[in-house]
This record gives C-alpha cells, sequence and structure tokens, in this order.
C-alpha cells in the first residue's frame, strides 16, 4: 500500500515537473523581437529571430546611424557595463504629432517582460539623432519611462524593462509620447512571456500593477564578466554584474549537483537561472540601499537564494544557514537546510521614505549569509481606463472612411490623439478634422458619437448635403464646415445658430431657397428690369382677357334687350 502510494507522488512530482519544464521550454518560444527601423530581418548570436516593425507601427522612418560598441546603460545612468552592443537604425517619428503607437499581440491573461533601447549613435554621424530630445514611453495608461538626451553623454545605449499583466486585452500599445524637444526615438523592442505565475505581484488579489524596472544583479560575478541573458535565462533577462569591495564572493562548489529545472522552478516563480546561482556574496550584512524614484509609490523585490558553500548535506541539514531579509521595515526570516535554490519576494508601501532598504543579515551565532543574486521594481496600480468602446468602434469606422488607420493605440490614453478630444468619462466629445483632405458625403457613423460637443470639418472637399441626423446630438454646440462641396439645404435648426458655419459651399442653400453661396448672382438692376417685363406681360395677359369677357357679355345684353322689344309688339293690342 505504502509503495502504491509512493509511486503515486512520484509520478504526480513527474507529471507537475514536465509540465513546469514545458511551460519554460514554450516561453522561451514565446519572445517577439522588433528590430526597429530595419529594413530585413535577422536571426542574432543567441538564436533570437528578430523581424522588422512593419505592421506594427504606422508612423515615423526607418534611421540608419553610425554603429559603434559602447557602454549599455540603465534607465538611469547609475549603472553601466562596456558590451559589443549595436544598434544601427532606429525608427524616428519626425511627424508632428502627440504620439506615435506601436500595438502588440498579446495573450489574455498572462504576464510579459517588456524592453526597449534607445541608442542615438555618435553625434559626428550625420544620420545620427538630434539632440537635445525628450519624450515619454507608455504601455497602455502608465507613464513607462521619461527619456531626456541633452548631451553626447547621452548618446546610450539605454535599456528599459518592465512587467506587466494583460488582462482581457488582446494587444498592448507602446506609444512614444512627444516632449518639447527633438524627436521620439526607439531602437527596438522586446517582449517575453513570463511563466503564469512568475512576478505574481503584478495581478496579486485582483490588483493589477506595473513593475518598472529599476536593476537585477548576480552578485559575486567579476566585474569584468558580461551580463547574462538568453539562452542561459530562459526568459531573456538581463542579469548585470555588481561588485563591491566590501562584499565577500564565493563560487560554485564541485560538490554540488546542478540544480534541475524543477529545483529552479519550485524556488520560486520568477526563478533565477543556473549561471546566476553559481556564484554569491557572503558576509553577516549584505543589505543594499537604493534613492526612491520621485512618485513611486510601491517597491517590489526578490532575493534570490542557493547555498553553494562547501559544506555536506548533513552539516547544512544540522546547522541550516539563518538568514533575516527585510525591505523597509517588512520582515522574513529564511532558513536555507538543503542545497536547493530558493526566493524571497516582498511588495511594500513606500509612504514618505526617501530611500528603499533591502537588508539582508545573518543571526549572531548562525553562518555568514549568502545571497546570490536580487532585483528591484517600482510597483505602480494600473489604470485601466479606456475610451468608451461605441465610441472606439465609431472612429475606428471614421478612420477607415477618410483614411486616418495611421493613427495607432487607444483614442483618449495616455493622451488623446491630435483630432479628437476626451472627456472625464472616455467619451469623445470633439472631432477636429479641419484641414485633412477629406473627401466624399459627411458619415452618418458620426451622430453616433453621442456626446460630441464640437465637429470640425472645414477646409476639406467634403461633397453631398448636410445629414439630417445631426440634429440627434443634444450637447452639440459648434459645427463648422466652411470651404468644402457641400450642397443642398441647412437643416432648419441650424440656420442662424452660432457656432454653426456654413460659407464657402457653392451649393448649399438656407432653408427657402435663400442660398448661402460663394457663386455670383445676377446685377440686381438686371434681375429687376427682367421682372418688371415678366409682370408687365402679365398684366397685359390679363386686361386682354378681361376686355373679351366685358365685350361678351355687352354683346349678349345687348341681343337679349333686342330680342325682348320685338316680343312685346307682338302681343295683344290694348283696349282703350
Amino acid at each position: 500500500m505504502e509503495g502504491s502510494s509512493r509511486r503515486r507522488r512520484s509520478a504526480i512530482l513527474t507529471a507537475l515537473c514536465t509540465f513546469f519544464a514545458l511551460a519554460l521550454s514554450s516561453s522561451a518560444q514565446e519572445f517577439l523581437s522588433i528590430d526597429c527601423g530595419a529594413d530585413v530581418g535577422r536571426t542574432d548570436e543567441a538564436g533570437i529571430k528578430w523581424v522588422t516593425d512593419d505592421g506594427y507601427v504606422k508612423t515615423g522612418r526607418n534611421r540608419e546611424i553610425r554603429e559603434t560598441g559602447t557602454a549599455v546603460q540603465l534607465g538611469s545612468p547609475d549603472f553601466s557595463l562596456t558590451s559589443a552592443f549595436t544598434y544601427p537604425t532606429a525608427r524616428v517619428f519626425t511627424e508632428k504629432r502627440s504620439k506615435h503607437c506601436y500595438v502588440l499581440p498579446v495573450q489574455k491573461n498572462s504576464t510579459y517582460l517588456l524592453r526597449t533601447i534607445q541608442y542615438a549613435g555618435e553625434s559626428i554621424s550625420t544620420a545620427s539623432i538630434a539632440f537635445p530630445v525628450s519624450f515619454n514611453v507608455t504601455v497602455n495608461n502608465e507613464v513607462w519611462y521619461s527619456f531626456s538626451g541633452q548631451t553626447d553623454d547621452d548618446l546610450g545605449p539605454f535599456f528599459y524593462e518592465s512587467v506587466f499583466y494583460s488582462l482581457q486585452k488582446e494587444e498592448v500599445d507602446v506609444c512614444f509620447v512627444a516632449g518639447a524637444l527633438g524627436t521620439p526615438f526607439v531602437n527596438s523592442i522586446e517582449m517575453r512571456k513570463l511563466n503564469p505565475l512568475s512576478y505574481y505581484e503584478v495581478q496579486r488579489g485582483g490588483v493589477y500593477r506595473f513593475l518598472d524596472f529599476v536593476g537585477r544583479y548576480n552578485t559575486g560575478q567579476p566585474s569584468n564578466s558580461s551580463y547574462i541573458s538568453y539562452p542561459d535565462d530562459p526568459y531573456d533577462r538581463y542579469w548585470m554584474p555588481i561588485t563591491n569591495i566590501l562584499r565577500a564572493g564565493v563560487a560554485n562548489s564541485s560538490v554540488l549537483a546542478t540544480p534541475t529545472q524543477a529545483d529552479q522552478t519550485t524556488a520560486g516563480w520568477n526563478f533565477a537561472p543556473e549561471r546566476v546561482q553559481e556564484d554569491a556574496w557572503v558576509g553577516t550584512d549584505l543589505s543594499v540601499q537604493f534613492p526612491r524614484a520621485e512618485g513611486a509609490p510601491r517597491a517590489y523585490a526578490a532575493w534570490y537564494f542557493q547555498e553553494i558553500r562547501n559544506l555536506t548535506a548533513a552539516e547544512l541539514l544540522r546547522n541550516p544557514t539563518q538568514m533575516v531579509v527585510s525591505l523597509n521595515g517588512e520582515s522574513h526570516a529564511l532558513n536555507l537546510s538543503t542545497f536547493s535554490p530558493q526566493q524571497v519576494s516582498m511588495l511594500v508601501e513606500l509612504e514618505s521614505s526617501t530611500t528603499v532598504d533591502l537588508n539582508l543579515i545573518s543571526p549572531n551565532g548562525s553562518r555568514p549569509a549568502i545571497l546570490n543574486a536580487f532585483e528591484l521594481h517600482w510597483a505602480y496600480e494600473v489604470d485601466q481606463s479606456t475610451t468608451n468602446a461605441n465610441d472606439a468602434t465609431v472612429l475606428k469606422s471614421l478612420q477607415s472612411i477618410f483614411g486616418l488607420e495611421d493613427w495607432q493605440g487607444d483614442a483618449c490614453y495616455p493622451v488623446a490623439w491630435d483630432w479628437v478630444a476626451c472627456d472625464g468619462d472616455s467619451r469623445i466629445i470633439e472631432l477636429n478634422l479641419s484641414d485633412k483632405n477629406l473627401t466624399g458625403p459627411i458619415p452618418d457613423a458620426i451622430v453616433e458619437l453621442t456626446q460630441l460637443q464640437k465637429i470640425r470639418l472645414d477646409n476639406n472637399q467634403l461633397n453631398g448635403t448636410i445629414p439630417q441626423s445631426l440634429r440627434t446630438l443634444r450637447n452639440l454646440q459648434l459645427l463648422a464646415l466652411d470651404n468644402n462641396n457641400l450642397s443642398g439645404d441647412i437643416p432648419a435648426a441650424f440656420v442662424d445658430k452660432a457656432g454653426f458655419t456654413f460659407s464657402g459651399n457653392p451649393g448649399i442653400c438656407q432653408v427657402g431657397g435663400n442660398c448661402n453661396s460663394t457663386a455670383p448672382n445676377p446685377a440686381p438692376a438686371e434681375a429687376s428690369k427682367s421682372d418688371d417685363d415678366s409682370n408687365e406681360k402679365i398684366y397685359i395677359g390679363v386686361i386682354a382677357a378681361l376686355s373679351v369677357i366685358i365685350a361678351v357679355l355687352v354683346a349678349g345684353l345687348v341681343f337679349c334687350s333686342v330680342r325682348g322689344n320685338r316680343y312685346k309688339s307682338r302681343a295683344a293690342p290694348v283696349v282703350t
């Protein structure tokens, strides 16, 4: 009986391990790597396939920049390392628009790692991106980061990373929002689908958060080492080497077996790859501190542990490695009693603190603490506001009718398209399509934007009549239809109404035939003469007809009078 139970447990464990292994393996294949500005796709040395950005964005232009090896930096210049990163192309958004959006496919209810790189190239290159430049990059409604480059010291490349959860959407908008200086640009966009429970804080308890990357560090790795990424990390995260002269390092002992993928998975859903666990910091106090980013409401930290010192399993079991981990005062006790990897993660409110303290100490009398890696993110609650679904559908129809399909992303968020305005309820309240070279009739679909207050369609080439259905827009305060090719009557409700203008349409007439036209009218004198001639002819005709009628009546009366006298003379003679 006991053997049967053991076999069942073994079978269940094997199935679970297989499931997680397949999940990890499949995740490694669910990559989207966009080489922005490139004309053709490529496969890099790690075997990752890169595609062009055709189909993902509809604005901007390709730009070649001078290829150079330089320092790769995090989103802030606090950390960098020398690398052979080269980004000879970029997508540069020279059009004057409020935002330029990539629309990327995702699966519902899934967690993704997102990364971009900005590399302006050398300033001496004729193809370099002009500095100074400033712009924001957003993910759906979230302001992800602000890029500001002033001098040659900011040429990069800089990389930025986030972790987000896609709830009910099947696409994510990555938008470049124009700032006061220069033109936005991007060299690459990468998206990696993670294990379903990776970075679980992005969806814990139904509260959806956006993790903004601060740093992910491989402790104990020599300072001259390169970063670790795919294929060593199947999620292609960047693990940066970090050194500290006050921290002793230790390398993996040859007596330890290589951790299995099942071990790594059960150690934490984020799991650190094997190469990250091969070295570590050791010491009684392995605490680190970061300055708090302005406005960051929460911090998310994760620590990765594996006992890799030269100990026996029995010794470790008898005398575990004891540690206390804390993040801004929230603590967690951890004992390493086996050689299996483990993880601790925490999410805390930052309140009034100006720093974030990742503390790791070993209690008195315990073996010195060990830390293989750690990472830190700022955590923001996600604003899931989107343009009203009906309004968004109507706008898609108008885009198709008017040829405006190159406007991508949400119409209202994070900033509105240049030709719409939105209210606090995510409704469209204004269409500003002046001077857009629009042709064809005014679409009836406009009236389905039921909260419209202003419609500007002036200075185009629209034709046909003014839809009577526009009268149903109860909130409409402005209707500018000047200088088109419209014709027909102006709806009675719009005549002489303040803010409603129709001049410059040769075929438009007001109710009653009073044309509001720029076409020349007949000269007033000629019109009067024509009218007088017509009236004179009418008068002559009427008089002639009346004369005939009178003549006939008179003749009839005379005839009747004569015949009456004749009959009277033939009567009986009068006796006197």
